[in-house]
């Protein structure tokens, strides 16, 4: 059986399978409008790295408020250290989060932290969020944005959700 697929779609799946055969690219910020497949598309790029890696470890996967979660109740023992070491992260509704959050009586930006962080030591991150590169920037700053763009493939899934039937059945 095929699947037929629109231009559009076919041109997000020719664009990640670039992106997974560029070494030089650590990071992928898939970002556009609400219900254009950018979990969806996370789902498939988390399968592909699932299979490359036999350890679950290797391959994990958030939402930003679960990472604050995690670092408030301290349920890792070394919480920053775990999100870094992790070989491949995945990160879904990036910005839905407020930009600094209090933990232990001190205010952090934990997503943004993590994302220069795993910069830092070249680990791979998907980035799914809602955000323009304007909100992206406001949101996170220019540090976080000049980070991105060095070592990120950046892909617009347009605008248009795929939730919403054409005909409003």
């Amino acid at each position: 059986m095929y699947m037929t697929w629109d231009k559009h779609s076919a041109d997000i799946i020719d664009e990640v399978a670039a992106w997974l055969g560029t070494p030089y690219k650590t990071g992928l910020l898939l970002f556009g409008g609400y219900g254009t497949g950018k979990t969806t598309v996370l789902s498939c790029i988390e399968d592909i790295f699932r299979k490359d890696y036999f350890d679950p470890g290797h391959v994990r996967r958030y939402y930003p408020f679960e990472i604050i979660d995690i670092l408030k109740s301290n349920q890792l023992p070394a919480p920053m250290a775990e999100f870094v070491k992790a070989p491949v992260m995945l990160i879904d509704e990036v910005g839905m989060e407020p930009l600094s959050s209090t933990i232990w009586g001190e205010r952090c930006s934990p997503v943004r932290d993590i994302i220069i962080a795993r910069y830092d030591h070249s680990k791979t991150t998907i980035i799914a969020t809602n955000l323009d590169s304007v909100e992206f920037r406001s949101h996170y700053g220019d540090r976080v944005m000049d980070r991105l763009t060095q070592a990120y493939t950046c892909i617009y899934l347009g605008t248009d959700s795929y939730r919403h039937d054409p005909e409003g059945k």
